[in-house]
């Protein structure tokens, strides 16, 4: 009895990892095509990044439908016992929203009278780009990724003399240098 028990839960648990398998199969397909849509499209209009969005929701709540008690149990199961494709399936499903979720909100910039410095050049010192900054009266050097007065440098474009600083709140500012 114990034998065809254990058999019988192995078919089960197995058809569940099936069916688990094709969900997440069909929910990748979808925000493939997002991705794709989204990739397609240079600057989408408002009713296009409403449809994405109302679609996101949707993948959302089909996700969210897969979160039961023993859904999340299932997974945790199958993460910890080392299923390399179905873990990487859910790996490159969250990249796939991150991507999405970036690309669909747009970046507002604040203006740079909120920066504790004042950004004067871009200027580049052995192939690197850095900012100049000015600062009581001092002036400093940034390069990408480093951060002063906590603003941190995350991109810099000296042909165009543009610089992006972000804060600690995700907030931006985009700064043009005109000499």
């Amino acid at each position: 009895g114990n034998v065809a028990s254990n058999s019988a839960a192995n078919m089960i648990q197995h058809n569940i990892q099936q069916q688990r398998l094709a969900q997440l199969n069909h929910i990748e397909s979808q925000l493939g095509v997002l991705t794709s849509e989204l990739n397609q499209s240079s600057s989408p209009s408002t009713q296009q990044l409403n449809q994405i969005v109302s679609r996101l929701h949707k993948i959302q709540s089909t996700v969210g439908g897969l979160a039961t008690q023993s859904g999340v149990d299932h997974l945790s199961h199958i993460v910890r016992s080392g299923d390399k494709n179905l873990s990487g399936k859910i790996s490159n499903m969250l990249l796939l929203v991150q991507q999405i979720k970036k690309q669909i909100t747009p970046v507002t910039y604040l203006k740079a009278s909120v920066l504790p410095f004042k950004p004067v050049s871009v200027d580049i010192w052995n192939g690197v780009s850095y900012v100049t900054v000015k600062l009581d009266g001092h002036s400093a050097l940034m390069g990408k990724n480093e951060t002063r007065g906590s603003w941190t440098v995350k991109s810099l474009d000296y042909d165009a003399q543009k610089v992006v600083f972000e804060n600690h709140k995700k907030q931006f500012v985009r700064v043009y240098i005109e000499n």
